[in-house]
């Protein structure tokens, strides 16, 4: 257990309390007839086409011609193709897989209950950007914000991070009425496809202090460029600090084992 408070929601909330061709006519010349005969050329676009139609020629001895002839001109169709497979793009990209709006993406806050004197509260408040995350049970929905203050820990979560959370509380009664949130003790286990970070830390604001246990849903990684790295955190006027982290580079446990999208300096320090 370290005494670093990383994640703000623990002190933010505890200080609370005070989101087609022309078909080409062609004049035979078989002996001395008129080939009167018309291929069609259902092709599109600049080719060669084959007639093997079966043309009947008029010629001045009465004699009948049922050869069939070969058309070898190429001809140029001005028509216009349309492929209706590809498209043009004029828009802006929006990611509607699984990374947007879920656990992990940027997320915002709206309403006078996002923050107290200043602390943001990461359950508090309307939260946008957080769309897909499921309901979980025991968990609560949260945008944890970067804070800079002098009030409580400071925090880095550059343009928000959404996450579900539960916490426990003891101590400092008035920092505790605010610090729990879900049932902590219940919540196992994290939605699929997401990773469950457990922690604890000391707490004090002000003059309060109190213990906090924290269980926070994150998204998975396997290496670099998959957790956001390219930000800027308009909070610290400075890059993020997301990263692809294992667990055992930072104190927590995580369940599965795997490597997690975070701030390091919002998790408690070995």
């Amino acid at each position: 257990m370290k005494t670093h408070l990383g994640i703000l929601l623990v002190a933010g909330l505890a200080f609370g309390a005070v989101a087609c061709g022309s078909g080409d006519d062609d004049t035979g010349a078989n002996d001395g007839g008129t080939d009167t005969g018309t291929g069609t050329d259902t092709g599109t676009g600049t080719g060669t086409e084959s007639d093997s139609g079966a043309d009947t020629d008029s010629d001045a001895d009465g004699g009948t011609d049922s050869g069939t002839d070969s058309d070898t001109d190429t001809d140029t169709d001005g028509d216009t193709d349309s492929d209706t497979d590809s498209d043009t793009d004029g828009g802006t990209d929006t990611d509607t897989g699984s990374a947007a709006e879920n656990i992990g993406a940027q997320c915002s806050c709206t309403g006078a209950a996002c923050s107290s004197m200043g602390v943001p509260i990461p359950n508090g408040g309307t939260i946008t950007g957080c769309g897909n995350v499921p309901t979980w049970a025991n968990a609560d929905l949260v945008c944890i914000r970067s804070y800079k203050g002098t009030t409580s820990t400071k925090v880095y979560a550059a343009n928000g991070y959404c996450g579900l959370m539960a916490q426990n509380c003891t101590g400092n009664s008035v920092m505790c009425a605010k610090a729990k949130m879900g049932n902590y003790d219940a919540l196992t286990s994290c939605p699929a496809g997401s990773v469950m970070l457990t922690f604890d830390q000391d707490v004090t604001v002000l003059t309060m202090n109190a213990h906090i246990d924290s269980k926070l849903c994150v998204k998975p990684c396997t290496g670099a460029g998959e957790c956001r790295e390219g930000e800027n955190d308009s909070v610290w006027n400075a890059a993020t600090q997301y990263q692809c982290l294992a667990p055992t580079s930072v104190d927590v446990v995580a369940v599965p084992a795997s490597n997690f999208c975070y701030d390091p300096r919002s998790l408690p320090q070995l």
